[in-house]
């Protein structure tokens, strides 16, 4: 074993007590194809192992690599990634455990500002594709594809407020509210709504880039919600 490193939130210093291990693990050439038939071996040495996924081809970080992802007691996941050392490099976002020789390390690069727009506007599309499918699970009560309609919703913000940070724009970070811990489908749909809100609300930005804003998507949306509402109500009185 050559070099060993942390991917992963524990590689960026983000990780919380939910996290799991990102592990990748640079190998001696001629020692690859060896080391990784007896690696059951090696998952066992650190705990007691109760589950591993099967291999899945061409699922690695590291070039010629292979992965494996293993749940320990407790239950820890731990996915293993490794690799011949001579075609391994290292992103500058990870936690380096070791390394013997000098792993090349990858800077990130930065998006170009047509990269940055075209991410914003495939991003803003694919809200507003998706925001009357949350919204529609609302009406049919069924919370459970609701939540996780609002999930890609939130995601969607999240990576809108990237493209916005990339291109430098003064705006008021989204912030996206945490959810009660008890959804009803009045509840999920005042979360759409309220993500909705946060998207109008950096419409001048947008503009101000020549990125379409599907302003009628909104218009229609807050209808929309508008009638759902009342659907809902109406039925629980």
């Amino acid at each position: 074993m050559i070099a060993a490193w942390y991917t992963g939130s524990v590689g960026r210093g983000q990780e919380d007590a939910w996290s799991d291990l990102d592990l990748v693990l640079a190998i001696r050439d001629d020692d690859f194809a060896s080391f990784w038939e007896d690696r059951i071996a090696l998952f066992g040495l650190i705990g007691q192992v109760v589950f591993v996924q099967r291999e899945l081809a061409g699922n690695s970080i590291l070039q010629g690599g292979s992965f494996q992802l293993v749940i320990y007691d407790g239950p820890v996941e731990v996915d293993w990634t490794a690799g011949p050392v001579s075609l391994a490099v290292r992103a500058s976002d990870t936690l380096l455990i070791f390394d013997r020789i000098g792993i090349p390390v990858i800077l990130p690069t930065e998006k170009t500002n047509d990269e940055s727009m075209a991410q914003a506007a495939s991003t803003i599309e694919f809200f507003w594709a998706m925001a009357p499918i949350a919204a529609k699970y609302s009406a049919r009560r069924d919370t459970a594809a609701a939540i996780r309609q609002i999930g890609l919703l939130e995601q969607s913000i999240r990576q809108l407020d990237d493209a916005l940070r990339e291109l430098h724009v003064d705006y008021q970070p989204l912030a996206i509210s945490e959810m009660p811990e008890r959804i009803t489908p009045l509840i999920a749909l005042d979360t759409i709504e309220r993500l909705c809100d946060l998207v109008d609300g950096v419409r001048p930005f947008l503009v101000m880039r020549h990125i379409m804003t599907h302003d009628a998507m909104s218009e229609e949306m807050h209808k929309f919600i508008a009638l759902v509402r009342r659907v809902i109500s109406s039925d629980r009185q």
